[in-house]
């Protein structure tokens, strides 16, 4: 048995299969998937194999099996990990006592995060340099999603694009951009972060209000010429009001 960190299964799958069937591995455990719903596992059969997965989306983590036919196993969710992506099997051999198997992916923070700022490597660039290079394998590798994707230096012989913002929660993003500002010659970014209240409803609010439908004018005006508004002439707040 062996253990691979894929980092994304579908773009590996063609080198993976070509990997298998030169190097026979009865069971191969499966990191960082990517896989979501809209991927069949029958789309990533490998002949002699079963697949067996467990996802979280196109982004980043999700765990699996490759095990080679014949084996008989059964799948152990009784024994699922709360808070961490695993998948456990129970291996049943001939003449031998069942064994577990257990794949486990934990990602690098376990809060919700974004990272912001100038990191001074131009995306997309035609000849990207060797910092450019590291960010892209690691953003790769983290399975981060870079959420900007306009200039934010323009200059009259330049306009790059250094200013970033990256995440894996790209469901929670409402929108995100760039702001033209006097401040600096870099553009604002932003991104605006979808927040759902968990406030409970007050029910139904009550207004009142006056019914202005026989509103006299003339007769109001009397009235509030009639009032004794000598108290506005003192010069004490407290003294005005108490009379």
């Amino acid at each position: 048995m062996a253990c691979l960190n894929i980092n994304n299964l579908v773009k590996h799958f063609d080198e993976l299969r070509v990997f298998l069937a030169e190097f026979s591995f009865n069971i191969l455990a499966i990191n960082k998937t990517k896989l979501d719903e809209s991927i069949k596992s029958s789309e990533l059969h490998i002949p002699g194999y079963e697949f067996i997965r467990r996802g979280r989306n196109r982004h980043g983590g999700g765990v699996g099996f490759f095990i080679k036919s014949p084996n008989s196993y059964i799948v152990r969710s009784d024994l699922d990990v709360i808070n961490l992506e695993n998948l456990t099997m129970e291996i049943r051999k001939p003449n031998s006592k069942p064994f577990l198997l257990r794949v486990i992916y934990r990602q690098i923070f376990d809060l919700e995060y974004y990272l912001l700022g100038d990191l001074n490597c131009n995306l997309p660039s035609p000849t990207p340099d060797e910092n450019t290079h590291r960010l892209l394998e690691i953003s790769d590798l983290d399975g981060l999603k870079q959420l900007i994707n306009e200039p934010t230096r323009v200059t009259e012989s330049s306009s790059t694009l250094i200013d970033l913002i990256y995440t894996i929660y790209v469901d929670r993003v409402g929108c995100s951009g760039v702001s033209r500002i006097a401040i600096s010659d870099h553009s604002l970014v932003y991104v605006y972060r979808k927040i759902s209240s968990d406030l409970p409803s007050k029910g139904h609010s009550s207004i009142f209000y006056r019914n202005f439908r026989n509103f006299d004018r003339e007769n109001f005006r009397n009235e509030i010429s009639q009032q004794d508004w000598s108290f506005n002439e003192s010069e004490y707040l407290n003294l005005a009001w108490s009379n």
